[in-house]
């Protein structure tokens, strides 16, 4: 991505992230003081603030307004929060954004309750936008149904940590389908809604967030090894200390099905630890990984062809190129 076109959709990005953030801030405030904190606390710490961004410009792509998808756009960060929250309690996550996991600063009951508020505020969010009837309604399930497909995917996810058998690409691909690239798909998708766009612009949108979101997730778990903890906001191999079968973890055992064993462990030694990620390095794992996302991503780009050029389609072009040379 050229530099002047990587600044301009960062900057674009941020825009909505503030004006995103702001929306949140002011629908926490009458909660208590404690609560209120915990809510926003990963909030505060950052995030790229893609999902909303995908929202607010699926929206306007299809001609429909930003004003009106800023409640959706700010209720799927809700949503998207609530997923980290309980996320790092089960992983154990001790680090999320470069600073303590909810559940660290204020213990396990107060960082459950905290991702409950941000679920249940989402809806409460969205209901009282100014929408007809109908497209709140619509929105209103995709949202509900998209928060049971990250169930289903998290709880796949939980096979994946220690698994007795190396699992295979194809439960990976499926276990980020739900976990990840659902979200993805619907962010677009809602946005294309509230825009009361034709069904053949809101299936393309669909289609382009649930590639871009495999892409996504596949590169994280690329960024997991080759990062820097300054950059990720958490320490770098963490899934491999974690005993998560990524997809480079399971290239690597595909082809060094011995170090399988270490993946087994408890508690890895730091010189194990560096054993497994020289092994993924070595076997061509990461350049592997990183075909696979450019190719989710193409595939990502080609569904936008329906829509004529427009300065917001040159943007989501654009999102999709950053996805993969992203370096956090």
């Amino acid at each position: 991505m050229g530099t002047s076109k990587g600044s301009s959709l960062l900057r674009e990005i941020r825009e909505v992230a503030e004006r995103v953030d702001a929306f949140i801030h002011e629908n926490f405030k009458a909660f208590p003081d404690f609560l209120q904190k915990a809510c926003l606390h990963t909030v505060k710490a950052g995030g790229k603030r893609l999902r909303p961004f995908l929202v607010v410009k699926s929206c306007e792509i299809c001609g429909g307004s930003s004003e009106k998808a800023l409640p959706a756009a700010a209720a799927i960060e809700l949503i998207h929060t609530f997923t980290l929250v309980h996320d790092d309690i089960m992983d154990r996550g001790e680090i999320r954004r470069g600073a303590p996991s909810v559940f660290v600063k204020w213990g396990i009951p107060v960082a459950i309750l905290a991702g409950d508020l941000l679920f249940s505020r989402a809806l409460e969010v969205f209901a009282s936008c100014s929408l007809d009837p109908s497209t709140k309604f619509e929105v209103m399930a995709e949202m509900a149904r998209v928060t049971s497909s990250i169930c289903e995917g998290q709880a796949m996810d939980l096979s994946f940590t220690r698994p007795k058998e190396i699992p295979k690409e194809g439960e990976y691909i499926e276990m980020i389908s739900k976990k990840t690239a659902s979200l993805f798909a619907s962010c677009c998708k809602i946005g294309a809604v509230i825009a009361r766009a034709d069904e053949k612009y809101v299936q393309a949108l669909t289609q382009y967030g649930f590639s871009l979101g495999l892409a996504f997730q596949i590169v994280d778990d690329v960024l997991n090894i080759v990062g820097t903890e300054e950059e990720l906001g958490k320490p770098v191999a963490s899934d491999i200390r974690e005993g998560k079968a990524t997809l480079p973890v399971i290239k690597t055992l595909e082809k060094k099905p011995e170090l399988h064993k270490l993946l087994l462990k408890e508690a890895l030694e730091d010189s194990e630890v560096e054993q497994f990620i020289n092994a993924i390095r070595e076997c061509g794992a990461l350049d592997e990984c990183r075909s696979m996302a450019k190719a989710f991503v193409e595939e990502a780009k080609r569904h936008l062809e329906p829509f004529p050029a427009s300065r917001t389609k040159a943007l989501l072009l654009q999102l999709a190129d950053f996805i993969v040379e992203r370096r956090y």
